[in-house]
């Protein structure tokens, strides 16, 4: 039905109910769109996509940071697979602990690769809690975790997480 006839039947309409018959005066035209959408269901695939517990958390290695630091030109030598121990959450996949020179002697940081997203919040929130002499740079990206000596100057630590963010 177009939108005059629509006006004029509702008119009529109302005026019938009013009783005593009424002149109704159209005084502009509405026009009115109307969109209709029609999807079909989408068709059941063979096998069920994955939800977010069946991906993969484990991306990166231990490795493929180091690397990254090293042919950056960041100091990263020296390093050896940290061993398990001490105060710190021992939860990691593969930890390695690295050493920068301009620190002084047994001094950098570590890198630290996780099976899931609750160990790696586990050692972050252990290192995020030092504060003073015994404060941490912290970076993470995917599965890894970034560790290093703070008294290393901000800007040379910002500079080992935009490594850490730009591995492929």
């Amino acid at each position: 039905m177009n939108d005059s006839l629509l006006v004029c039947a509702l008119s009529l309409l109302l005026a019938s109910c009013a009783g005593a018959p009424q002149v109704v005066e159209v005084t502009r035209q509405v026009e009115v769109t109307r969109l209709v959408v029609i999807t079909a269901a989408p068709e059941p695939t063979a096998t069920p996509l994955p939800t977010p517990t069946d991906t993969p958390f484990f991306v990166y290695h231990v490795a493929d940071v180091i690397d990254a630091f090293r042919e950056a030109g960041l100091p990263a030598d020296e390093g050896t697979p940290d061993e398990p121990g001490g105060p710190a959450p021992s939860t990691e996949a593969e930890a390695y602990r690295f050493l920068i020179p301009s620190l002084g002697p047994d001094s950098g940081g570590r890198a630290f690769a996780f099976d899931s997203q609750e160990l790696l919040d586990a050692k972050k929130a252990y290192y995020e809690a030092f504060t003073g002499m015994l404060f941490s740079w912290v970076f993470t990206r995917g599965n890894i975790l970034v560790q290093i000596n703070g008294s290393l100057p901000k800007a040379e630590a910002d500079n080992y997480n935009e490594v850490l963010q730009s591995i492929p």
